[in-house]
């Protein structure tokens, strides 16, 4: 079932949709920081009713009207949007987070021993120290 959107966001939906293209193509860079495509997606939502409201809607609307309109044009972002932008974080980021989890058991040289794990470029790697002479 199609949301119904009212007549003031329907006529500014292709600003919308820039909108929150534009605002995902800002986080790109950043996008992976955050746990799961659903955290992604709410500030995304969050972050596109914020900049339509204060570009397109508050000299169109009361605040009350906005409270009763935001809803549905979450509902339209997340009905339009929610598919790409997780199989987008999917992409992107799952892999690196598996990249980061990477755990590498290596032996340490000869006259060299392990004391714990240290973490480089994402991954893990034995921290070997010279064996020290008593």
């Amino acid at each position: 079932e199609e949301t119904q959107l009212p007549l003031s966001v329907m006529r500014r939906i292709n600003h919308l949709d820039d909108i929150f293209m534009k605002v995902r193509n800002e986080i790109s860079w950043y996008a992976c920081n955050f746990r799961n495509s659903n955290i992604l997606l709410s500030y995304l939502y969050e972050k596109t009713l914020e900049e339509f409201y204060y570009t397109w809607m508050s000299e169109v609307v009361s605040d009350e009207e906005w409270e009763t309109t935001a809803p549905k044009i979450e509902e339209y972002l997340d009905n339009n949007y929610r598919e790409s932008t997780e199989m987008y974080w999917n992409d992107k980021c799952s892999k690196r987070r598996s990249f980061e989890k990477t755990e590498l058991t290596e032996k340490c040289w000869k006259g060299y021993t392990q004391k714990g794990m240290k973490t480089m470029f994402g991954k893990r790697y034995p921290n070997c120290v010279k064996k020290t002479k008593k």
